[in-house]
């Protein structure tokens, strides 16, 4: 359908958003700006008016503020959305009060404010630059390396050798260094060496070498170059040995003619001939050895003993306190324990090294019958035969030994029947 009317044409956004300028447009409406409280006049509209007026005149009057006020009503704004409470009402309570009324914590707690306030402030200032770490010429003032007197502590990287700073300290010592060694004529430099020939001057010897070929190896004249040496030592040492023969031969006639001398006023005793008696005695009661001992007589046999000779461990017999050896077992430390103070995992592993010892010599035991039965089978008998031969040889030496055989018969060792000098009867028979 089409619509005749013209602003039909216009489409209205029902869904779209007011504009701020319909909002400031806008002014809010209230039921007193059109009609009247129930039971006044009409004059009270008039007075309602003029006051209405009054009011936005007043208005008008407060939006001429002056500046100050105005930035403290934004500072007191900012205080209150950035900043705590608790410490508005303490900065406000300590700038109301004065010096004289304030406590001795809250001056201190003023000092402390005031520091963290400087330190602050240092904090957030720009630093010098030498305190700024790694800095190039650029971020430095001009000549400050020269002019500061903090550049002297900076350390930086020299492509030469630097030249030593000469002081008066230095000069001063180096002056009585000159002094002392004038006063004491040390004139100890080295001497001035004038080359009057340049071409005949040279620094080392030169070394001719020869282009024949040598007669001798390198070892035979490494030890020629050696019995040389050991030559000329010998020529040293004899004269120095025909030095010492002669102040030894000197020293002894020295010593002889000393002894001459003192031999006449020392004189020794003339040698006394004594007559000695010997005497056999029966000694067949007395010791052989008689053996001092410088043990003291109140001390008993038993302190002299070892340890070991007091209390052996495995002993059947009862030793001291009345324990049996068998009770008490020694370890590897060598310190002995009782086997009530053992525990279990000391005990398992006491029995089970005695296992292990019990089959090492089973085992052992086993391979030496082994091995003797295997020597046995490869010599056929032989060793049982010579073994049998060895008693019997023992036997023969011996008198009077007979064997008797399976049925009675008496028989010397080698076998032979031995006859009876006398018939047997009742009186001569013997079992």
């Amino acid at each position: 359908m089409e619509n005749d009317d013209p602003e039909g044409d216009e489409q209205i956004d029902y869904f779209d958003s007011l504009s701020d300028e319909d909002e400031e447009d806008e002014d809010m409406a209230y039921y007193g700006d059109f009609f009247s409280k129930p039971g006044q006049k009409t004059s009270d509209k008039t007075d309602k008016s003029s006051k209405t007026e009054d009011s936005e005149d007043e208005y008008l009057e407060d939006d001429k503020l002056d500046e100050k006020e105005y930035d403290n009503a934004v500072g007191s704004a900012m205080n209150d959305l950035f900043a705590d409470e608790d410490e508005i009402d303490a900065e406000e309570q300590v700038k109301g009060k004065r010096e004289d009324q304030m406590s001795s914590f809250e001056k201190q707690q003023q000092q402390i404010q005031a520091e963290i306030a400087n330190l602050e402030a240092e904090l957030v200032a720009d630093k010098k630059w030498t305190m700024k770490g790694e800095i190039s010429s650029k971020d430095r003032p001009v000549d400050s390396l020269l002019d500061d007197p903090e550049s002297n502590n900076l350390e930086f990287d020299r492509t030469s050798k630097p030249v030593p700073v000469i002081t008066d300290e230095v000069t001063e010592s180096i002056e009585d260094l000159i002094r002392r060694r004038i006063k004491n004529e040390e004139f100890d430099d080295l001497p001035k060496r004038v080359i009057s020939d340049v071409s005949k001057f040279h620094n080392k010897t030169k070394f001719e070498l020869s282009d024949q070929k040598l007669t001798k190896s390198l070892a035979e004249q490494y030890e020629d170059d050696y019995n040389n040496i050991d030559s000329q030592q010998i020529e040293v040492n004899e004269q120095v040995k025909e030095q010492h023969d002669e102040i030894s031969e000197l020293f002894g006639k020295v010593n002889h003619h000393l002894d001459a001398l003192t031999s006449a006023h020392f004189v020794p005793k003339p040698h006394q001939f004594r007559n000695i008696d010997i005497k056999v005695t029966d000694t067949t009661a007395a010791a052989s050895i008689n053996m001092e001992d410088a043990q003291p007589t109140h001390v008993s046999s038993e302190t002299t003993l070892a340890p070991q000779e007091i209390y052996k461990i495995g002993d059947e017999k009862p030793q001291a306190d009345g324990a049996n050896g068998r009770s008490e077992v020694q370890l590897k430390s060598g310190l002995s324990y009782s086997k009530d103070e053992l525990s279990r995992d000391d005990k398992q592993r006491l029995r089970r090294s005695a296992k292990r010892k019990k089959s090492k010599h089973f085992n052992e035991k086993r391979d030496l019958q082994e091995q003797q039965q295997k020597q046995d089978a490869n010599n056929g008998g032989d060793h049982k035969r010579q073994k049998v031969g060895q008693v019997i040889d023992t036997l023969s030496k011996a008198k009077n030994v007979t064997v008797i055989g399976k049925k009675g018969e008496m028989r010397d060792v080698k076998g032979n029947v031995r006859k009876s000098q006398l018939p047997q009867n009742s009186s001569n028979f013997k079992l």
